[in-house]
């Protein structure tokens, strides 16, 4: 097989035809291969050239496999073989996911909605804690080693991957002896715990520290810590208390107890994280907004659409509420008064003998009379109007007396026509 380095493709320990380059990393380089006798595309990671003669970096290669093996854990890469080629270079044979990882989505995207990033650190802290129970330490935890793909059946999943600095701890494996130095510091400076930035002894916490990075990038879009150097930024791991994420970026809906979890994930002293992945599960449930069924309000809280919708709203509640406690002390209303019966023009029959389709105005109830209806009363006639008396003519006598001076004047200067004289 050609250099993995100079891009020349071929057939690897005479079964994976490599078919092209996917990825690259710091030990390694990764192919999209197929496996001849079983018809099957998989990934294979092959050891970069310049390391193949460093027995460190062969070891840790190794391990990498071995750590995936033990664990067997969904959320962990399923790596099913390991060899080395005629020239002495390593490889390694892994399941191929499609998707990418953590680093490139907050890329495009920027912070995530605290219910999604709470839903992939909880889907990290998974395997991670399974990692944990098999007494293995991964050390290099970050964005790039976070890996998201889709699942048909269970939608947006997670695998966490690159094992190869991890620390198997335990009687049955131990292949940490010898592949660090006393001091050495292994990681990425951006994620690692202080206690792993001074090159102490690390344990599980240490993890829970670098998962605490990672959500904390996730909400807000940047790391806790950087610099312009590597030092820097592993100076300030151990004496720089990260930056509040409601205060880095306050036109985020960060809710304190969400911070909260993050600083502490985030806590200089060992003692005063989380104590395994397990426990930060829990808090992290605790304060999910898609458990206690509150949407989280991105763009429209920003721009004050919902503070008016919510304004207008409650509103509405207010007036509803004003009228209903003006009807409760008001009291019920009295019943409507009945309507007179309208008057109808119909026409009426009357018995024999008499003139019959004469269309008069009456009511209903002189109605129900003339026809008879059973318990009907007649209507009594109507009294006959007195004539008004006739007024007598104007004699046209000259007006005398005093000139008006109001109203009582004017009626008193009238004539009366029915005086006689």
């Amino acid at each position: 097989m050609a250099s993995v380095d100079d891009g020349d493709l071929g057939v690897l320990a005479g079964r994976y035809r490599l078919l092209e380059q996917i990825g690259r990393g710091g030990m390694g380089v990764v192919y999209r291969a197929h496996h001849d006798a079983l018809h099957k595309t998989i990934a294979i990671k092959v050891l970069r050239d310049e390391l193949i003669a460093d027995h460190h970096a062969l070891a840790r290669f190794h391990q990498e496999a071995v750590a995936a093996a033990n664990i067997g854990h969904p959320g962990i890469v399923n790596v099913t073989d390991f060899g080395t080629t005629d020239d002495g270079r390593a490889f390694l044979a892994m399941e191929l996911l499609e998707g990418r990882d953590l680093a490139a989505v907050l890329a495009q995207q920027g912070a995530l909605e605290a219910s999604h990033a709470i839903a992939l650190a909880r889907k990290v802290l998974a395997p991670l804690r399974a990692a944990h129970q098999s007494g293995i330490i991964h050390r290099d935890l970050k964005t790039q080693n976070v890996f998201i793909y889709h699942d048909e059946e269970r939608g947006e999943q997670v695998k966490l991957l690159d094992f190869g600095i991890s620390k198997i701890v335990g009687d049955a494996i131990d292949v940490e002896t010898g592949l660090t130095t006393q001091g050495a510091i292994l990681g990425t400076p951006k994620y690692l715990a202080p206690e792993q930035a001074q090159g102490q002894r690390v344990d599980a916490r240490s993890d829970i520290y670098a998962m605490g990075v990672v959500l904390y990038e996730m909400l807000t879009g940047s790391v806790p810590f950087s610099g312009e150097s590597p030092l820097t930024v592993l100076y300030a791991h151990v004496n720089k208390a990260p930056e509040s994420l409601r205060r880095r970026r306050p036109d985020l809906p960060i809710s304190k107890a969400l911070e909260a979890v993050a600083l502490r994930a985030l806590a200089k002293d060992p003692a005063d994280r989380f104590q395994d992945a397990a426990e930060m599960d829990r808090a992290l449930a605790r304060v999910d907004p898609s458990r206690l069924r509150l949407p989280p309000v991105r763009a429209a809280a920003a721009s004050g659409v919902s503070r008016r919708v919510i304004g207008a709203g409650l509103a509405v509640l207010l007036i509803a509420g004003l009228v209903w406690l003006f009807i409760l002390r008001e009291g019920p209303k009295p019943p409507p008064k009945a309507k007179a019966t309208p008057a109808l023009a119909v026409p009426v029959k009357r018995a024999a003998g008499v003139k019959t389709d004469a269309t008069v105005t009456r009511d209903a109830t002189a109605i129900a009379a003339d026809a008879g209806i059973e318990g009907a009363k007649p209507r009594k006639p109507r009294k006959p109007r007195k004539p008004r008396k006739p007024r007598k003519p104007k004699t046209g006598k000259p007006k005398t007396g005093k000139p008006k001076t109001g109203v009582g004047s004017r009626v008193q200067d009238q004539p009366n026509p029915y005086e006689t004289k």
